[in-house]
């Protein structure tokens, strides 16, 4: 089993979730990359950040050499997220996980069928989780794709929706993370439009998406209520 951590610059819960990571997973190959520019230590990866948080998948990918299962994650677990929670359901995913299934797991949604551009399903792109080298290398394609496509801006509802998650009237909905410059709306905009086009590409090429609750419904719907609870209360406070 092999876990890549994918980061930005370093923040004080940074190395306690690795240390939680490594109790769950003793016998894991744990990775960082570090997608601040000239940040990495040596112990870790030093990313491009190119595309972004999707430049570092891509680049965590390259780095894997075993033969899975992969588990690709970046630090939002440790920030927005229930962490001990996802934890455990990852734990229990990989005592159930069969090696040879070809799919990818992930936090799955689905809502997303108001607009072409947004596939229903789709995967939110914190978390990902590949069973085998298979797997893996149809992800590494389909994202090899998706960052070399030329930039397109969809329809004009597609690009209403990014505009109004982006910049929301109320604080229950949309980005919590708010666009305070243009560089950070940019950012978001272009992580949002990858996002879905990920999510629509890997069926395409024989990798199914799958909720990583089907190993434990009823705890991911606690998992998933814990989480939205948290972003409205920090949205609130800031």
């Amino acid at each position: 089993m092999e876990i890549g951590v994918i980061t930005y610059g370093h923040f004080d819960g940074l190395e306690e979730g690795i240390k939680k990571l490594k109790t769950c997973f003793g016998n894991a190959r744990i990775s960082v990359l570090n997608n601040m520019p000239n940040a990495a230590r040596p112990s870790e990866i030093q990313g491009s950040y190119a595309h972004y948080e999707f430049s570092g998948y891509l680049e965590m990918c390259e780095s894997f050499t075993g033969t899975g299962p992969f588990v690709i994650v970046n630090d939002t677990l440790f920030k927005t997220h229930y962490t001990v929670g996802w934890l455990r359901l990852l734990k229990r995913a990989m005592i159930q996980l069969n090696k040879d299934t070809v799919t990818v797991y992930g936090d799955i949604r689905w809502d997303g069928n108001a607009y072409a551009e947004r596939p229903n399903p789709f995967l939110a792109s914190w978390l990902f989780v590949l069973p085998n080298a298979y797997s893996l290398d149809v992800f590494k394609q389909s994202l090899t794709e998706i960052l070399n496509e030329p930039t397109s801006l969809g329809s004009e509802a597609y690009q209403a929706f990014l505009h109004a998650w982006i910049f929301p009237k109320g604080k229950l909905s949309g980005w919590h993370g708010g666009a305070k410059d243009e560089h950070a709306r940019i950012r978001k905009e272009r992580c949002i439009r990858l996002e879905h086009r990920l999510s629509t590409v890997l069926p395409q090429h024989g990798l199914p998406l799958t909720s990583l609750g089907s190993f434990s419904p009823f705890f991911y719907m606690i998992l998933r209520g814990m989480d939205r609870l948290n972003t409205r209360v920090k949205a609130w406070l800031t």
